[in-house]
């Protein structure tokens, strides 16, 4: 459904909103004249071409010759609808819009509210980090080099013990308490029906969106035996795990510079990779990376670098998203890191410098997948490979609009398979569906052979009936037998508890 704003408050948000207040929130201007001048955001350059005339309300870029009003700036910049535009420059400006813009004002109001109540709990968090946690967190993050320039970055905070002290603060603001249960701030007794902090001795991580808005919050452990390490705030109106991305409002300068993110997978991995100056790190939020999020990514850059846990989780965290990377036209890099590390703990040890060397060693989303792939399927054999194949081919299909890519992995996955690279492609070919997500770790059970089948039938009958065990024992011996197993223990029909066993044993039969 289109929604239409009215010319005359599209005006009024123009005429409201302070044009240069905007525009410093995401570049530095100076001030030269009557205007302001800035490197352009929208194209690189290393002097100065971008004005700001805040009597006209206007920019340009001598050099890229982008211009217009906020609403178009923030557009452009923020890659948002012109709705979306209009509806936050309205919010700043404090300007109501009518409901033929897209939400009903009821609807509106409560949002606003859920997002009030998300402000004043990031406040309350800052504030009893600073002064009321207790030694033992103040501990935790110089044990984890987490800088006071990081915590206000980040405006990581603190969930005192207890399970009212949230709750009295807000009482004592004359806060809803409804609002802070469907913000996910309080949590509510089915027997008593009273309520309580949901955040209880957890260091607290704002989540917000896009705009800078706070949706959400995640709450890390700081109790040993609390079996939950991380949770996040529940899902409401304004806070859909499946569409946001940690870190991303304090890395889209980066992002739109580089036009490439780093994507790992924990709110430290973030916080720890831009205190040590990668800044394009962004994370999703325990969850499978969902179409929605690399629409959100791709807003901003078009190649994604996936650093996730060096264990057998983060090997398969990695392979996630790389379809729906691709499907979206990406480019995706797999960085390697040492075995037992993770992005924090390597960069905290080895620094920036070697963390930009494993971007620059970082090796494509094919040669991952080939490498894990061959760790669980022989693809020596004729099945192996066919096997390989299938689940290569959705995969390489994605990226057929770029045929030197297509033509290259084609061609290396032909030479390592040991196949002719026509055959190779016409495998890939016949399957064009999106595939099962790759189950690494679990071992590829070669299909049984004809021979394998017809000696599987005959040790069957010999097992299970007693007058075909005499005339197979009166004219085949162990040597007849192809399967290794058993002609490595003649004479095959000479134990039975031995021939059930191989019978039925996987080593003897894929069975």
């Amino acid at each position: 459904m289109a929604f239409l704003i009215p010319d005359d408050i599209v005006q009024q948000v123009i005429e409201a909103t302070d044009i240069v207040a905007v525009i410093s929130d995401f570049i530095t201007l100076k001030k030269q004249g009557r205007n302001f001048i800035a490197l352009c955001p929208f194209h690189q350059e290393k002097t100065p071409s971008f004005s700001v005339n805040p009597g006209k309300r206007m920019y340009y870029c001598f050099g890229c010759k982008k211009g217009g009003d906020a609403i178009r700036f923030f557009m452009d910049h923020q890659r948002i609808s012109f709705v979306e535009a209009v509806s936050y420059l309205a919010e700043r400006s404090g300007i109501s819009l009518p409901e033929s813009s897209g939400m009903p004002q009821e609807e509106r109001t409560f949002r606003t509210e859920l997002y009030q109540a998300n402000e004043f709990a990031a406040e309350y968090f800052a504030k009893a980090l600073a002064s009321k946690a207790p030694e033992s967190v103040r501990v935790y993050l110089q044990k984890r080099k987490v800088s006071q320039e990081s915590v206000q970055n980040f405006q990581l905070g603190y969930a005192l013990p207890g399970w009212n002290n949230f709750l009295r603060a807000a009482e004592s603001r004359r806060l809803n308490p409804d609002i802070l249960l469907k913000a996910g701030l309080l949590g509510k007794s089915e027997k008593s029906g009273s309520y309580y902090d949901y955040f209880r001795n957890r260091l607290i991580f704002p989540i917000k969106n896009n705009l800078g808005k706070i949706v959400g919050f995640g709450g890390r452990a700081l109790d040993p035996m609390e079996k939950a390490k991380y949770i996040n705030s529940p899902e409401s109106d304004i806070f859909k795990k499946k569409n946001i991305l940690y870190g991303l409002y304090q890395a889209k300068r980066r992002l739109q510079e580089e036009k490439s993110a780093v994507l790992v997978e924990g709110y430290m991995d973030v916080v720890s990779l831009h205190q040590a100056g990668i800044s394009s790190a962004v994370a999703p939020l325990g969850t499978a990376f969902t179409e929605d999020q690399v629409k959100l990514l791709k807003r901003y850059v078009d190649r994604v670098y996936l650093s996730f846990d060096s264990d057998p989780a983060g090997i398969k965290a990695t392979v996630s998203p790389i379809y729906n990377l691709l499907k979206s036209e990406m480019g995706v890099e797999v960085i390697l890191l040492p075995k037992g590390e993770d992005p924090d703990s390597y960069i905290k040890k080895e620094g920036k410098k070697a963390f930009c060397q494993l971007i620059d060693h970082s090796i494509s989303f094919f040669d991952f997948l080939l490498k894990q792939l061959a760790t669980y399927i022989d693809f020596n054999t004729i099945e192996g490979k066919k096997k390989f194949a299938q689940e290569m081919a959705p995969y390489l299909n994605l990226i057929r609009y770029d045929l030197f890519r297509f033509d290259m992995y084609c061609l290396k996955m032909a030479e390592f398979l040991h196949i002719p690279e026509k055959h190779l492609k016409s495998m890939l070919f016949s399957q064009r569906e999106s595939p099962q997500p790759i189950a690494l770790g679990k071992k590829y059970i070669e299909p049984l052979s004809k021979q394998d089948k017809a000696e599987q039938g005959l040790i069957l009958a010999f097992v299970e009936n007693a007058n075909y065990r005499m005339i197979i024992k009166d004219q085949l011996s162990s040597n007849f037998f192809l399967n290794p197993f058993i002609k490595k223990s003649p004479p095959f029909y000479g134990n039975m508890t031995r021939l059930r066993a191989l019978f039925q044993s996987a080593d003897c039969f894929p069975i």
